[in-house]
């Protein structure tokens, strides 16, 4: 008899990236660190840190009898953490493995990691409530199948139904999650000069455009960050809306108003779902946004097939 299961997802969040349960999200999301969950209480805990060539992990074991849970004891290794240990073994990753109890009731593993490649070292652990016994099957899989991302190629990110693809040298600078705007700020600088790289998701999009044209919506998204009025006009497509600007290096006042910045691009789209989708990228010179389209390309809804 097939497996009827819907199948699990990914949560991708600044180098670092895992399968979860589709009814997971994250509930906290910090730099380096996130914690996620489902119905039932289980969550898994991970936090992390790059530039750690010298990392050892056997030190850093040390320290996790202090940092997991008050009054926490180390406990025997469930044989599943032991295996899901050995997957990432296969792709390079360094672990070590540990397990703990609470009062005796509260049960957790997890597993020390360091990935010399991304040159990143993390504590993830899968943390069961004493309500429910434990299923060292289920946190094995989710222990197994972390994946972290360096700094030379892609870095996917996956999080609050959306997924994208950032050049590695755009670093995140900051974030925020309001009921019906989750927005990325990224922020690179090179010797073509600095980026900047805004990714917008928001919704219900019928209730925030009303009968407001996208391209006038997003004339004022951008409005603080250099777009001026009628800088998107309508299209390509009949639900989206783009701009562009490529001023002349030499115009005081356009600088001025925006700063450092004198190439812009933009786009927005109805993807579906009743949601918008924007994309907003700013840089020295024309040359520095050659990535944008590719970005927008690879920018959908998570449950959307891209190109």
């Amino acid at each position: 008899m097939p497996n009827s299961a819907p199948p699990w997802k990914t949560l991708a969040w600044n180098g670092v990236s895992l399968d979860v349960p589709p009814d997971w999200d994250p509930v906290e999301l910090e730099a380096h660190s996130l914690r996620a969950t489902g119905t039932g209480g289980l969550f898994l805990e991970l936090k992390w840190e790059r530039g750690t060539r010298g990392f050892d992990a056997r030190k850093r074991l040390d320290k996790v009898g202090g940092e997991i849970a008050a009054g926490a004891t180390h406990a025997e290794v469930p044989l599943q953490i032991t295996a899901a240990a050995e997957v990432l073994e296969n792709t390079k990753i360094e672990t070590k493995t540990f397990a703990w109890t609470a009062s005796g009731k509260q049960q957790a593993a997890g597993l020390i990691l360091h990935c010399p490649q991304a040159h990143t070292a993390a504590l993830a652990q899968v943390v069961f409530p004493e309500s429910m016994p434990p299923s060292w099957g289920a946190a094995a899989r989710l222990l197994a199948g972390i994946r972290f991302h360096g700094t030379d190629g892609h870095v996917p990110w996956a999080a609050y139904g959306i997924k994208a693809l950032v050049p590695g040298e755009l670093r995140l600078s900051s974030y925020s999650f309001h009921p019906g705007h989750f927005r990325l700020r990224f922020a690179g600088r090179s010797r073509r000069g600095a980026t900047e790289l805004i990714l917008d998701r928001l919704g219900p999009a019928d209730v925030l455009l009303g009968n407001t044209a996208l391209h006038t919506y997003t004339d004022k998204l951008y409005g603080g960050c250099g777009a001026e009025p009628g800088f998107f006009v309508p299209g390509p497509g009949p639900s989206a809306a783009s701009g562009q600007a490529q001023p002349r290096p030499g115009l005081l006042a356009r600088l001025k108003r925006n700063g450092a910045y004198r190439a812009l691009k933009g786009k927005a789209w109805l993807p579906g779902d009743n949601k918008i989708l924007a994309v907003y990228m700013r840089g020295r010179s024309p040359d520095t946004l050659d990535c944008f389209d590719s970005i927008c390309e690879a920018y959908a809804l998570d449950n959307q097939e891209t190109n």
